[in-house]
């Protein structure tokens, strides 16, 4: 529910034809509270319009963002903790993904949850997390825009169509337009409200990587990766309990197996196929195991090789969020069964093979 409460009432009811209202009688609550949001986000969207409505129209996105890259559980929520340490950088957080229409005008209610706000834990990974915490705007642009492979997760029956979504690639020009128009709103209200360079990390991005040169032809990417049979075990985890409870459509899913190994399949093609358009000097690629083992010298080589400033004087700063998070525990996994190796052997083979991981 929480990755579409900031919905709007036409969007909503847009997305309630689209799956004929086909949900299961535990979401009836949740519908309810979503159809009720609805309203209040579709008022409050217009009194922000009001008020920001040409400021925002006329912020320039003067520096190119900073992606990060990377399929689900590979990482990139690590690395974006670690960089966002970093006072020049801003992701937007999980408040402002969740209300990507209101936040400005709801600043005031931000702070308050804030002052209030206990840290929660991811059932993921328990990794924790606030209301500030940095977030995935690919959850605020598929609010807008109605066109995100996530949407999938909310109404699994209808999965194949926004996984359509994932790449774009047999997308309409126009549906491309639109995603376009409110991707770069999004990124204009977070640049409006903090004044600082990007840095995004929405692991769909991955796939995308085309379309993100189409709109910043100058855009860093720093790709990070895992090996796959740890990547497989972890969202394999994602699924059965995030998926499951962003579901409208009750617990039954379709098979995890086949989705997981089609969308990392799908994502990385794209990827593959897309990362000689990136112009040299523009992506790094660095892997889970380095930034586990020697966070400082992964944070060093970044800085390093992107020339961003001031690496001494943030230095402290990333040692500090390691030490308060020394303490966490990944989770522990049974090891995969032979025959889903040799399934992901043959299927992901592209990174085994990119990335010299040994099966």
């Amino acid at each position: 529910m929480d990755s579409i409460i900031g919905i709007l009432k036409k969007d909503w009811f847009n997305l309630l034809n689209k799956n004929r209202c086909q949900f299961h009688l535990s979401a009836l609550p949740k519908v309810w509270i979503v159809t009720i949001y609805s309203f209040k986000n579709t008022k409050d969207k217009k009194r922000e319009d009001v008020q920001f409505g040409k400021a925002i129209n006329d912020t320039s996105l003067d520096q190119p963002p900073v992606f990060i890259l990377g399929h689900w559980r590979s990482g990139t929520t690590l690395l974006q903790n670690l960089m966002v340490q970093d006072a020049n950088f801003v992701s937007p957080n999980i408040f402002e993904c969740r209300n990507p229409h209101t936040f400005l005008v709801r600043q005031n209610i931000f702070e308050h949850r804030r002052a209030k706000a206990v840290a929660a834990t991811r059932p993921t990974d328990n990794v924790k997390i606030r209301i500030d915490s940095p977030a995935e705007e690919e959850f605020a642009v598929g609010v807008m825009s109605l066109m995100t492979p996530l949407l999938g997760w909310v109404f699994p029956k209808n999965r194949d169509h926004y996984e359509r979504y994932l790449t774009f690639s047999e997308v309409p020009e126009s549906e491309i337009n639109t995603w376009k128009t409110h991707y770069l709103y999004f990124l204009k209200k977070i640049t409006y409200k903090h004044k600082k360079q990007l840095l995004l990390k929405s692991p769909v991005n991955t796939a995308r990587v085309k379309l993100l040169l189409d709109l910043f032809p100058k855009a860093k990417f720093i790709h990070i990766h895992r090996h796959p049979y740890d990547v497989y075990r972890s969202t394999f985890k994602m699924y059965r309990t995030a998926v499951v409870r962003s579901s409208f459509q009750g617990k039954k899913q379709r098979n995890i197996e086949d989705d997981i190994i089609d969308h990392y399949q799908r994502m990385h093609q794209a990827y593959f196929a897309d990362r000689a358009l990136i112009p040299d000097g523009q992506l790094l690629e660095v892997s889970f195991s380095q930034l586990e083992q020697e966070p400082m010298g992964v944070l060093r080589n970044i800085y390093d090789y992107y020339a961003f400033p001031n690496f001494e004087k943030v230095e402290g700063n990333f040692r500090n969020y390691l030490e308060q998070n020394q303490s966490y525990q990944k989770n522990i996994y049974e090891p995969l069964p032979e025959r889903l190796k040799k399934r992901l052997q043959t299927e992901w083979a592209m990174a085994f093979e990119n990335w010299g991981y040994k099966s």
